[in-house]
């Protein structure tokens, strides 16, 4: 279970889940000792070959961590961690992207367990083209388009396919998606 206490937790956790870079994550999995009051690492982010700790700052100009947190900075050295100061994300600039990779994360959670590789590597054949999600549905019409739909997310967000609009644009029928 997934607990998340603010709304640039949230936005941020999507950022996470939108980057295909990201193995795998954990959110709160530290509290920083030695200070009053304690903060709390907001993300563990675990990459092929890297971890880092990502602290969501509330304040769009935060102090700099090896000034405001040295000995937290020192720890995190000396155990490979990269730490990652996030201003909150912009909610007005990244409402679609958010909006957007907010959809696909419900979508997969609702149905993921639906897909197979048989349906992904239809959805795969027919994208050796940029297709819009409607197009591709009506291409596969024995599938139910939801989970036509779910397996291009699902791509999507393992970096197989891309959508050139998905910052700019809501998607739906008309997003156009291809192979990367």
């Amino acid at each position: 279970m997934l607990t998340l206490f603010s709304r640039a937790q949230v936005n941020t956790w999507l950022l996470l889940e939108s980057d295909p870079l990201v193995v795998s994550y954990c959110e709160r999995p530290l509290i920083i000792p030695d200070i009053k009051p304690k903060p709390v690492v907001d993300f563990w982010s675990g990459y092929a070959g890297r971890d880092e700790l990502w602290l969501v700052s509330r304040d769009p100009n935060p102090a700099s961590i090896d000034e405001s947190l040295p000995s937290f900075t020192q720890w995190a050295r000396a155990n490979k961690y990269e730490i990652r100061q996030l201003p909150p994300p912009d909610e007005v600039q990244s409402k679609v992207y958010l909006e957007n990779w907010g959809l696909i994360v419900r979508d997969l959670s609702a149905n993921g367990r639906y897909i197979n590789p048989a349906l992904l590597k239809s959805v795969r054949d027919v994208l050796q083209q940029q297709r819009s999600i409607g197009a591709l549905c009506s291409l596969l019409p024995e599938v139910d388009p939801i989970l036509v739909r779910v397996a291009a997310y699902s791509m999507l967000h393992s970096g197989v396919v891309s959508c050139t609009n998905i910052a700019t644009r809501e998607l739906g029928p008309a997003s156009l998606l291809e192979l990367v």
